[in-house]
C-alpha cells in the first residue's frame, strides 16, 4: 500500500515538473519568435546590432557587461528593458505596448537575458 502511494506521489511530481518545463519551453519559443520578427533587424539575431546601429550607441546584448548588469542589478535592469520595450526609445525604437502583452514582454526580457 505504501509503495503504491509513493508511486502515485512521485508520478504526480514528475508530471507536474514536465508540465512546467513545457510551459517554459513554449514561452521561450514564443519570445524567440518575437525577437526574430520584431527585434533582430536592429539588435541582431544574437543581440549584437549591425555596426551602423552599434555606432549610434545601441546596446549589445550577451556581453559581459550585460551579464554583470543582470547579475548585480537584475530586477532593476529587467524593469528598464521591459519599460523600453513597452514605451520605445525616442525615434529609434518604437513602442511595443500595443503589440505585446505584459507577459510577452516579460518573456522577451528573459530571452534577452539568455542571449
Amino acid at each position: 500500500m505504501i509503495q503504491t502511494k509513493n508511486f502515485i506521489i512521485y508520478s504526480l511530481l514528475f508530471l507536474s515538473a514536465c508540465s512546467s518545463a513545457t510551459v517554459k519551453s513554449e514561452a521561450r519559443s514564443a519570445a524567440a519568435r518575437n525577437w526574430l520578427e520584431n527585434c533582430a533587424a536592429c539588435h541582431g539575431q544574437e543581440g549584437n546590432p549591425p555596426s551602423a546601429w552599434a555606432d549610434k550607441g545601441m546596446r549589445k546584448f550577451g556581453t559581459m557587461g550585460m551579464s554583470m548588469g543582470f547579475f548585480f542589478g537584475g530586477d532593476k535592469m529587467r524593469a528598464g528593458i521591459a519599460r523600453t520595450i513597452r514605451e520605445g526609445k525616442g525615434a529609434l525604437m518604437p513602442s511595443f505596448k500595443d503589440k505585446f502583452s505584459d507577459q510577452e514582454i516579460t518573456d522577451l526580457v528573459k530571452y534577452i537575458e539568455e542571449l
